[in-house]
């Protein structure tokens, strides 16, 4: 019985991250395909099924002519226009509501089957809890280019509603790493040595995650788009424009040329870290962290040449695509790497899963 608990909470953590991938990587799309605003209205239940009959698309049409993004940058657009992008931000909600149905199925299942234990039962509806945070800070994003003069979401919420979809894809990553079969973990040469490649992982794992935030203003702003050129941006280090404007501290979230400068360079610090954390676990740490962290520092490079092609290019939304989804794959191998440090029960121990 106890393995059946650990074998189904494997298989469902693993297909709600499955999800959250896809639920990422559809909402990349919409975004780069301007499709974001399509949907002006939040209806979490109803909103599960699509305009069928003429009329109801003439009906979601109208609502969208009357946002910003309409009058300001797609006036020419016709209906059948209007159903691509509508197609593109419904499918990213329906995703998201399947990520929803799953996990509480699953929750369900572990709760009054298996009897998991009170401490696992809490993490899962953490997981539950996330989600409907994200999903609150989604439609706040939304809402963010629905009035004024803005013809996309603010890059700030922007921010904050991956980095969200970032956290809760390594949480379930770090929860199905700890379900997995294994004995007790072999000592390093120095316990002492471990505790600082533990930390280590640990300043890894926030650079990456302040990197993805930086990403993500990048792609609010439109940042990629200009000085495109590299090393240098528009020929100088740092260009003059960078702190333009006032107060000063709003350049760090909305000006252009400070965006990207922060961004190429915490990419670059994430590649430089990542290769000494490797070069230390190949001293100090067992083979299964040493291989995670030498794949999160291969990805981290190959993410970095990416990175340099997609800025070369202005940005086309195939290699912007690309470039986020490199970016989980990075986040989730440093998660991975530092949950593999995480402290070991033996095998004789009690399954975390058993019932308390």
């Amino acid at each position: 019985m106890t393995q059946d608990r650990a074998a189904f909470a494997c298989r469902w953590l693993m297909t709600l991250s499955a999800i959250a991938l896809a639920i990422i990587f559809i909402g990349g799309l919409t975004r780069l395909t301007g499709s974001g605003l399509s949907i002006t209205e939040w209806r979490p239940v109803s909103g599960a099924f699509p305009p069928i009959s003429h009329l109801e698309w003439e009906q979601e049409f109208a609502k969208y002519r009357e946002i910003p993004q309409f009058r300001f940058a797609n006036a020419d657009m016709d209906l059948a226009g209007f159903k691509v992008i509508y197609w593109w931000e419904w499918a990213h909600r329906q995703l998201g509501r399947l990520f929803g149905v799953v996990w509480l199925v699953g929750f369900l299942v572990l709760w009054r089957r298996f009897r998991v234990s009170r401490r696992y039962l809490a993490r899962y509806f953490a997981i539950g809890v996330l989600t409907g945070i994200q999903a609150g800070v989604g439609w706040w994003m939304v809402a963010s280019g629905l009035s004024g003069i803005d013809v996309r979401v603010s890059a700030t919420r922007l921010a904050v509603h991956l980095g969200l979809g970032a956290i809760l894809l390594g949480f379930l990553l770090w929860l199905y790493w700890d379900l997995r079969p294994h004995g007790e973990r072999p000592s390093a040469k120095e316990p002492a040595e471990v505790g600082a490649l533990r930390k280590g992982a640990n300043g890894l794992l926030i650079v990456c995650f302040l990197q993805i935030l930086l990403g993500a203003l990048v792609a609010g702003t439109g940042a990629g788009a200009v000085h495109t050129d590299w090393p240098f941006m528009s020929g100088s280090l740092l260009p003059p424009s960078a702190f333009e404007i006032e107060p000063w501290w709003e350049n760090f979230f909305w000006n252009n040329a400070l965006v990207q400068f922060n961004h190429r360079w915490v990419g670059t610090a994430l590649l430089v870290f990542a290769w000494l954390a490797w070069r230390r676990a190949r001293e100090v740490a067992d083979a299964a962290t040493t291989r995670l962290l030498a794949a999160s520092a291969l990805l981290i490079l190959a993410q970095a040449v990416l990175g340099v092609v997609t800025l070369w290019n202005r940005s086309p939304w195939f290699l912007g695509s690309a470039h986020q989804m490199l970016a989980m794959g990075v986040f989730g191998g440093l998660v991975l790497s530092r949950a593999s440090l995480a402290k070991r029960t033996p095998q004789t121990a009690p399954s975390p899963l058993a019932q308390e």
